[in-house]
Formats: C-alpha cells, sequence, structure tokens
C-alpha cells in the first residue's frame, strides 16, 4: 500500500492548500485584510527568502550524497549549512513560500493557509521523518536532536 506521505508531498499539500484557500476567497469574496501598500513587495521578499533556503537545502543534500525525498534513503545525515539552526529548514523554505503567497492574497482564507500547512507539515510528516532518522542514524540523530531545534 503506498503511503499518503507519497501522494500529498510537502509541495503538492502546499499547491493544495492554496488552491483551496483561492476557492474559497472567490466564493466568499474576500476582501484583503492586509494593506495593498507593500503587499506585492512584502510577499516577494518573503518567497524569495524561501525559495533560496528551499533550493540551498536541496544542494546540501545533492553536495552530502543523499537524498531529500520522503521515499528515499538516506546515506548522510546532513547537519551543516541552515541545518544548524534549524532540523527543517527545506519545510521552513517552502512555508516561507506558502507565506509569501499568503500575504499577497491578503484575506482570512490565504492567511490561514500557513498555519494550516505548517501543523500538517509538523504532525503528518516531520515527526514521520524523525523517527527514520533516528532509526538509521541512532546516537548521531540524538545528539543532533538535542544541539538543533525543529523548526528556529
Amino acid at each position: 500500500m503506498t503511503d499518503v506521505r507519497q501522494t500529498f508531498r510537502p509541495p503538492r499539500l502546499a499547491i493544495l492548500y492554496l488552491v483551496v484557500a483561492w476557492a474559497v476567497d472567490y466564493s466568499l469574496s474576500s476582501s484583503a485584510v492586509l494593506p495593498d501598500g507593500y503587499r506585492f513587495w512584502l510577499s516577494l521578499v518573503v518567497v524569495v527568502v524561501g525559495v533560496v533556503l528551499s533550493y540551498s537545502t536541496i544542494t546540501l543534500f545533492e553536495r552530502a550524497g543523499t537524498t531529500h525525498k520522503l521515499a528515499g534513503d538516506n546515506a548522510t545525515l546532513v547537519v551543516e549549512g541552515p541545518y544548524r539552526w534549524s532540523r527543517n529548514p527545506m519545510y521552513l523554505g517552502l512555508t516561507l513560500i506558502v507565506l509569501g503567497i499568503a500575504i499577497y492574497g491578503g484575506s482570512v482564507p490565504f492567511l490561514l493557509v500557513p498555519v494550516a500547512f505548517l501543523l500538517t507539515l509538523n504532525f503528518a510528516f516531520v515527526r514521520w521523518e524523525e523517527r527514520r532518522l533516528e532509526a538509521a542514524f541512532g546516537d548521531e540523530y540524538q545528539a543532533y536532536r538535542e544541539r538543533v531545534r525543529r523548526w528556529l
């Protein structure tokens, strides 16, 4: 049986949540709760930071000769770069992308997406991945967990 995490991987889940927010926003004719003034530029900056963070983490995995994919076997525990401050910088980057899009949308349905997305990541993905990493790397991962916070 296929794990639901393989079908609804985080990028797909982010898109799904944003499409649902757009549909709700459109059907309710919601108005923006954030002022228009700097919304575009703020959203752009947040999205760019998220893209850079996500891309840099993928590059670290490639350099270490391991995979960032959920179903892949982790050959190496990556602990440098952004992983020195967060055990989940790739998910943080994706959450920043979602947050930037939500800021641009500006309405309540959009602004609920980053919260729902982060909660889904935390409970459906991160805890599962932590069990896998602990099984694969044992004491090395346990020491890393004690040194570095889950999110920030």
